[in-house]
C-alpha cells in the first residue's frame, strides 16, 4: 500500500523579487532589462513506521534503509530566475483633455530572455533506531536544472486618468 506519494507534497508559497530598468529617448526607441525570481518553495512530508516502510519499486531490494525503514522523510524545494533584455519602439497619444491628463502608450519590444527552473526532491530513510548497531539511513535524490535560452517578442499598452492607470503586457 502507497503511504506517501508526489501528491502528498503541497509547495508552500515563496517570496521573489522583480526589478525592472529601462530608458526611452524623446523619439520612443529605448530598452529596458529586467529580472524575476521566486525561492525556496519547499514542501516536506513525514512517516513514522516500525521497521516496515520501505521504497517501492527495484530500489526497495537493496539493503537496508530502503527496505525496513522506521522512518521516512520526504521533501521538495524549487526555485524560478528569469532574466530578459528588450529594445523597445513606444506609441503614444495624448488627448487633448486639460483637467484629465488621459493618454494612451503602446510598446513594442523584441529582445532576449533566460529562464532558469531548478528541482530537486528527496526520500531519506532512517531504520532500525532500536537495534545496538543502529540507526542506518540513506537518501534517494533527484535534482533537475532546466535551462531556456531564447528570443521575444511582444507589446505592452498603458491606458491612464490623472492619479490611474490600466497596464497589459504579453510576450
Amino acid at each position: 500500500q502507497t503511504l506517501l506519494s508526489t501528491a502528498d507534497l503541497q509547495p508552500s508559497f515563496a517570496m521573489g523579487g522583480r526589478v525592472f530598468f529601462g530608458r526611452r529617448d524623446p523619439e520612443g526607441c529605448g530598452f529596458e532589462v529586467g529580472y524575476f525570481g521566486a525561492y525556496g518553495m519547499t514542501a516536506e512530508r513525514s512517516l513514522a513506521g516500525a521497521e516496515n516502510l520501505q521504497l517501492a519499486g527495484p530500489l526497495s531490494t537493496f539493503v537496508l534503509p530502503f527496505q525496513g525503514a522506521d522512518s521516512v522523510v520526504s521533501s521538495y524545494v524549487s526555485n524560478i530566475n528569469s532574466a530578459e533584455f528588450n529594445v523597445l519602439k513606444s506609441c503614444c497619444s495624448t488627448n487633448g483633455c486639460s483637467n484629465c491628463r488621459q493618454d494612451c502608450c503602446i510598446d513594442w519590444l523584441g529582445g532576449f530572455r533566460y529562464v532558469s527552473v531548478e528541482e530537486s526532491i528527496g526520500l531519506d530513510f532512517t531504520c532500525c533506531t532500536n537495534v545496538p548497531i543502529g540507526p542506518f539511513s540513506s537518501r534517494y535524490a533527484v535534482l533537475t536544472s532546466n535551462n531556456l535560452f531564447g528570443g521575444q517578442v511582444g507589446g505592452r499598452a498603458r491606458h491612464s486618468w490623472a492619479n490611474w492607470a490600466v497596464e497589459g503586457w504579453g510576450k
